[in-house]
């Protein structure tokens, strides 16, 4: 593969890749090793099927989490981002227990997530594969 090949497969070109490279970054970042993937899906409703959600985090059979995003809730890729690192601060939370609450350790990881992605991860995630 040339250098012009592994550039092209580091440069996201859509809100969708972009989303795949701030996962292998939180991944590296966060040490998050049970976070394996993120999927997108059409639309994505809570259990009671009552209100639209952007992303939720799902726990596989085998213990891994994956991050599931909404094609109709994350529009652009500013939310996108947004959402994935709300969903990753779920998932750094998820074996204590505390994975699907919104308290305070909640609102602390997902600080910490994004003052990094704003200190350095923002540049540091455009080091990842879009595949």
């Amino acid at each position: 593969m040339g250098d012009t090949d592994i550039l092209s497969t580091m440069k996201a070109k859509n809100r969708f890749e972009r989303s795949k490279q701030i996962v292998a970054w939180l991944k590296t970042e966060f040490k998050l090793d049970s976070l394996k993937e993120v999927i997108w899906v059409d639309v994505l409703f809570d259990e009671d099927e009552k209100y639209q959600l952007c992303g939720c985090v799902e726990e596989e059979d085998n213990g891994n989490l994956t991050i599931t995003l909404s094609k109709r809730a994350c529009t652009t890729t500013q939310l996108t981002i947004d959402t994935v690192i709300h969903e990753a601060a779920h998932a750094a939370l998820w074996n204590t227990g505390l994975g699907m609450l919104h308290g305070d350790k909640f609102w602390k990881r997902y600080g910490r997530m994004m003052d990094a992605y704003e200190h350095h991860g923002y540049m540091d995630s455009r080091a990842f594969n879009v595949e």
